[in-house]
This record gives structure tokens, C-alpha cells and sequence, in this order.
């Protein structure tokens, strides 16, 4: 009975294992994925240096296969959240609330960004702080 009781141990001990590695993966991940959406919001931030907004649009649809919703999503990125990337970079944040975020209104924007300030997580709809963000991005859809 005792061999049994320990096989079951190591066998739950293995498994925390696993999943503390997976969710350093994934939490690794989801930080790299936000970083990266930053560096295009960037990147496209910087064409309008060269081309109106409109034309940004259409280059990014045209030369980059980009569909039209998420090139505005972009640009709104860059006039929207300016100040915030890092804050939002640290908290993981994923396409659909970076997109609420950038279509929201300053004051819902403002309330939501203070509260991932304050430590608020965004990986659920039905969260209290972002409820406003999340009904603005299913609109968006």
C-alpha cells in the first residue's frame, strides 16, 4: 500500500511539474505575442511619416495582406496607447483587448488601463474592469 500511496505522489509531484513548465511557456509566450503587436503598431506608426492614413491602410492591405480592421487597429494603437505599451506589454495583453483598447472611448480606455495598473488581469470577458472594453471589441468583430 505504501509503494502505491508513493507512485501516486511522484505522479501528482510530475505533473505540477509539467504544469508549472507550461505556464512559464505560455505566459512566456503570450508576453512575446504582445511585444510583438507593439513592434508592428511601431512599425506602422512609422509610415505615416510617408503616407496618409488612408494610404498606410492600403499599403498594409495590399502589400501585406493585412485585413482592413486590424491595419486600423494599428494605427489607432499608436495614437490611443501612446505611454502605455509597457504596461500593456508587462500584462500580456492579446489582439482582441488591444483592439478594444484602442477603439474605446478615452475615459473607458483610461478606467481600464488604470486598472491593469493596479494589477487587474484581462483573461476573462465577464471581468468587472474590462466588461465595457470586452463589448466593444465583440462590436468590432
Amino acid at each position: 500500500m505504501f509503494d502505491f500511496q508513493c507512485e501516486i505522489l511522484r505522479m501528482t509531484d510530475l505533473r505540477a511539474e509539467a504544469l508549472s513548465k507550461a505556464k512559464e511557456a505560455i505566459r512566456n509566450l503570450q508576453k512575446q505575442i504582445s511585444d510583438r503587436l507593439f513592434k508592428m503598431a511601431d512599425k506602422v506608426d512609422g509610415l505615416l511619416e510617408h503616407l496618409s492614413p488612408k494610404e498606410v491602410v492600403h499599403f498594409l492591405y495590399a502589400g501585406c495582406e493585412m485585413d482592413v480592421a486590424e491595419a486600423s487597429t494599428y494605427l489607432k494603437v499608436g495614437k490611443t496607447l501612446k505611454g502605455s505599451e509597457d504596461l500593456l506589454r508587462e500584462a500580456r495583453i492579446q489582439f482582441p483587448v488591444l483592439k478594444a483598447l484602442a477603439a474605446a472611448d478615452d475615459e473607458t480606455r483610461g478606467e481600464a488601463i488604470s486598472r491593469i495598473a493596479a494589477g487587474a488581469t484581462s483573461g476573462s470577458g465577464t471581468c468587472p474592469p474590462f466588461a465595457p472594453i470586452f463589448e466593444t471589441a465583440r462590436k468590432l468583430s
